[in-house]
């Protein structure tokens, strides 16, 4: 665990922390929270969520945890591969401004978890 041997030699460093909310949930925030508690920056460089449906109750509590520690985040995936964790459907165009009918399930609620972030 980074926490128990933190990255020391160099300044300006920050940790990296992935979570899939169907496989990573409380057992890893306590883990990144030990690491917050001594001053370790991290950063969210991936996450994704169950991916079937818009009512995701663990991916809402690591969206809470993150706002309650001023964390910075990043989705995956923004593509259109055929896996419950994209967040476009396959063909979707590339250059973005999806309507709902491009979105999948988890595209839908990571687009309603980032337009209410700054709320």
């Amino acid at each position: 665990m980074a926490a128990n041997n933190p990255i020391t030699k160099y300044d300006n460093i920050a940790h990296t922390l992935h979570f899939y909310s169907v496989h990573h949930q409380q057992w890893l925030r306590d883990r990144a929270k030990i690491a917050l508690d001594k001053v370790i920056a991290l950063f969210i460089t991936e996450w994704g969520t169950i991916g079937y449906t818009q009512n995701d109750p663990e991916t809402d509590k690591w969206m809470k945890w993150c706002k309650e520690n001023s964390l910075s985040h990043c989705s995956w995936a923004v593509n259109d591969k055929v896996e419950e964790w994209s967040i476009v459907k396959e063909g979707a165009n590339s250059n973005g401004s999806w309507n709902d009918d491009k979105l999948t399930e988890s595209g839908k609620l990571t687009r309603s978890i980032n337009r209410k972030w700054l709320e």
